[in-house]
């Protein structure tokens, strides 16, 4: 008999029943001990009652709850909460043993665009097969959690040096963008990966977690599907950043953003005819500029702040458009630079449209300017697009057009009615160069089309006669003006003492 239980007079425990059938089972054991009755003779004998319990259900819902707690539902890998708990005690090891350790953060490339255009169970699909590939790759002694939405780490515990880490990294890549099949449907994914070390980047998880964080976005803004390792710079460009973005949101607010119009001209050998301007964007603070646009819009461009960007720029123009008309400076088409990322914005099309209603926008009064990049990732979803938005009146624009991939092949098949010559070509002419040969090219291939060509970035009188010389229809530059606020515009606009043309 257990001693505790002569002295408690009671014991309780887990022990392993057994059935009748002769299989066991988990079950709790209470033990009481039955004291002889007062006053019965010769009951000297000690009586024991037992109750056992089979717990199984029990431990079987523990358990459940413990893997809830732990792992992560959709992939069955760890979870942020298990991530936090590994990295808090391989630190801890790591600085008692003078060890070092590094966390690589992975963040799948266009996955939003997967869920958009596949659905939300192809996204799902394709997170648990890209946890499975990573499981696969990884050595022992590394684990990979799902600590978001698409995002995932990898904590390495030991390695020889750098070198070692990117060809970890670049191998997860390489993992990663194999070919994934749901259903009929072809996807190539993508990951961007930053890397931060124990104790050289970080003296604690929380900054080891930032810095990779940090690593990871320095990656993607190399061009995705790419490496990075944190550095001091790296972080303080990053805190600029943030203050950018925070600034931007403050001047939404106060008002502090405005357009700038630059003319857009009919070249003609006997001079040049306004048919409407290209809306830039702004950012001025009691008359300073705060940041110039080269720098602000591409930080904007990493969030979604360049959709709401976006549509003020819109709403703002095609405000400007009606009251242009009624002052009778009209028609007169004002064209709007869609980002990217704009453009890919599931809310796009119905906020147009909304616009066009509410100023009362007519067919070719605003035209949208797209790049290349923004529509060569998904060609058939920017087809249906750009078909609808075509629909609804809107002009579209290739802008920076021979910069990018300037395949014939899908230049054909989009709907677009208007090319805009990157700057870069147009600054070097004339020249007897291959820049002239490119530029007569896209001329004629534009005219084969039927697509208007407007060249951007016109300096001086030697360009212009040449872009006249060989059917240039539309120009824009220095020569004629710069961008500028609306009433300067109004005014340089009534000093060209020249009948205004509508694109119709």
């Amino acid at each position: 008999m257990p001693p505790i239980l002569l002295r408690r007079k009671s014991w309780s425990g887990q022990v392993v029943g057994q059935r009748k059938d002769g299989s066991t089972f988990p079950g709790w054991l209470n033990i009481n001990i039955v004291e002889p009755v007062e006053g019965v003779l010769n009951d000297t004998n000690t009586t024991y009652v037992g109750v056992l319990t089979d717990i199984a259900e029990k431990q079987e819902a523990e358990q459940k709850l413990h893997h809830l707690a732990y792992f992560d539902t959709l992939t069955q890998i760890p979870n942020r909460y298990s991530f936090m708990l590994r990295l808090e005690a391989d630190i801890h090891l790591a600085s008692r043993q003078s060890s070092a350790l590094a966390l690589l953060f992975i963040d799948l490339d266009n996955f939003k665009w997967t869920n958009d255009s596949f659905g939300h169970e192809a996204g799902d699909l394709l997170l648990i097969e890209i946890a499975n590939r990573l499981k696969a790759r990884l050595r022992k002694s590394d684990t990979v959690y799902r600590i978001g939405g698409d995002e995932f780490t990898v904590i390495v515990s030991s390695y020889m040096d750098n070198d070692s880490l990117v060809q970890l990294a670049e191998d997860l890549v390489g993992t990663i963008g194999r070919t994934f099949y749901v259903d009929e449907h072809k996807i190539k994914p993508g990951a961007s990966i930053g890397i931060s070390t124990f104790p050289g980047d970080a003296a604690n998880a929380h900054e080891l977690i930032k810095r990779a964080d940090s690593a990871m976005f320095q990656a993607k803004e190399q061009g995705r599907g790419q490496v990075c390792f944190f550095s001091s710079h790296l972080e303080q460009q990053r805190q600029r950043d943030q203050m950018i973005i925070e600034g931007l949101k403050e001047a939404i607010q106060e008002d502090e953003l405005d357009l700038h119009y630059q003319p857009k001209v009919m070249l003609r050998p006997d001079g040049f005819e306004v048919i409407g301007a290209e809306a830039l964007l702004r950012w001025h603070r009691d008359g300073e500029v705060v940041s110039t646009p080269d720098r602000f819009i591409p930080i904007a461009e990493q969030s979604n702040l360049i959709c709401e960007l976006g549509y003020w720029v819109i709403d703002k123009s095609c405000r400007q458009i009606a009251e242009w008309k009624e002052q009778s400076l009209g028609p007169l088409t004002i064209a709007v630079n869609l980002s990217p990322r704009q453009f890919k914005d599931s809310q796009l099309c119905d906020y147009l449209d909304s616009c066009l209603q509410k100023y009362q926008i007519q067919p070719g009064e605003l035209e949208l300017e797209i790049t290349e990049s923004a529509v060569i990732e998904d060609i058939q979803g920017s087809i249906k697009t750009l078909t609808r938005l075509q629909s609804m009146g809107i002009s579209i624009a290739m802008d920076d057009f021979g910069t990018g991939y300037s395949s014939l092949g899908y230049l054909k098949q989009l709907p677009i009615e208007v090319l805009k010559i990157d700057r870069s070509f147009i600054s070097t002419i004339p020249n007897p160069d291959d820049n002239d040969a490119i530029v007569k090219a896209i001329f004629s291939m534009a005219n084969a089309l039927g697509l208007e060509v407007v060249a951007e970035g016109i300096e001086n009188q030697q360009q212009l006669e040449f872009l006249v010389a060989n059917n240039c229809q539309v120009g824009q530059g220095y020569y004629f003006s710069q961008p500028l606020p609306v009433k300067q515009f109004k005014h340089w606009l009534t000093a060209q003492a020249r009948p205004l043309l509508s694109k119709a």
